[in-house]
């Protein structure tokens, strides 16, 4: 029984990180939906650098920062899957 469960364990410990890591993505990208609506009325351009700005009436600036992440259940399952060959 001792071996069952030492033999177990880890596939346990994998499928609890699998299903708080899906639960918390998903609440997280409902945030940036959510934050997404919020700033759905405000125009974005993009103008580049040899292009003649036009006239404003009024302007605002609005600062958006990004932080990337590897994803370590993602990685550690495509590893998995490289070490068996599947492509």
């Amino acid at each position: 029984m001792e071996d069952l469960i030492v033999i177990l364990s880890p596939f346990f410990v994998i499928g609890f990180g699998y299903l708080i890591g899906a639960y918390f993505e998903k609440q997280h990208y409902e945030s940036i939906r959510k934050r997404e609506r919020q700033t759905l009325h405000l125009p974005v351009v993009n103008y580049g650098c040899k292009q003649p700005l036009p006239e404003a009436r009024e302007a605002r600036l609005v600062v958006g920062e990004v932080v990337i992440s590897p994803d370590a259940f993602k990685t550690f399952v495509l590893a998995l899957r490289n070490l068996v060959g599947d492509e």
